[in-house]
C-alpha cells in the first residue's frame, strides 16, 4: 500500500501526482499553509520511497490535500516519468480549434496546457 510517514506515524496515500498529493485521516490535522516534511512510500505503481517538503492546502474530515517538492532532484525526475500526463497531441489542438471548443475552459481543466495555441483555426 502506497502510504506518508509524518511525525513517525503513516497515513494512506489517497492521491498522488507530479505536484500534489491527498493523504489521511489525520487525527490531529495541521494549518493550512503549514510546511511538512514527509517520507513518501510508493509501492503500487513502481517501489519508490524518498523524502519531500509539502505545503497543505486543504484539509477536509482530516484529509490533507498538498503540494510537495522533493528534496532530490533525481526522485523529482523519476515522479514526472511515473505519474506525469502523456503529451498533447497536436491533432486534439486541430480539433478544438475547428470545433470552436474554448481554449481557456480546457486549459483550467488540465486538458491542454496554458501556453498552448493554435497557429491557423482554419485548417
Amino acid at each position: 500500500m502506497d502510504c506518508v510517514v509524518w511525525r513517525g506515524q503513516g497515513y494512506g496515500l489517497s492521491k498522488i501526482s507530479t505536484t500534489g498529493l491527498l493523504f489521511g485521516p489525520v487525527r490531529l490535522p495541521p494549518a493550512i499553509d503549514e510546511n511538512l516534511e514527509l517520507r513518501i512510500v510508493l509501492r503500487q505503481r513502481r517501489r519508490m520511497e524518498f523524502v519531500a517538503n509539502a505545503r497543505v492546502i486543504a484539509e477536509s474530515g482530516g484529509m490533507l490535500a498538498c503540494r510537495y517538492w522533493c528534496e532530490r532532484r533525481d526522485d523529482a525526475a523519476l515522479l514526472e516519468l511515473i505519474y506525469a500526463r502523456p503529451p498533447v497531441s497536436d491533432a486534439l489542438v486541430q480539433w478544438v480549434g475547428k470545433v470552436g471548443a474554448d481554449r481557456a475552459m480546457l486549459a483550467t481543466r488540465g486538458l491542454i496546457p496554458k501556453s498552448y495555441t493554435v497557429a491557423n483555426d482554419s485548417d
